[in-house]
């Protein structure tokens, strides 16, 4: 496998969190009664029930994004030698 690719595995799954955060400020045009009470309460449940889900999607990718990287630092800081 290139090293190229290991090294931008960090950088893919921070662009995955980013697009579950952005989407998240994406407004989706939704289908309501507007004279039902209820049906506006369901819509509006249902829209923040989404964007939590993306938020915390977003989030564990973040954290997630971490792990490779600082299994690069290790990779590159013990076993590349730096020529003297």
């Amino acid at each position: 496998m290139d090293t190229s690719c290991i090294v931008c595995f960090p950088i893919v799954i921070w662009l995955i969190s980013l697009a579950f955060a952005v989407n998240v400020l994406v407004p989706v045009r939704r289908e309501m009664i507007y004279n039902s009470p209820d049906n506006m309460k369901n819509v509006y449940l249902e829209i923040i029930n989404d964007k939590y889900r993306h938020l915390r999607y977003a989030h564990w990718a973040l954290i997630l994004g971490f792990i490779p990287l600082i299994i690069n630092v290790i990779v590159y800081l013990v076993w590349i030698q730096v020529p003297k």
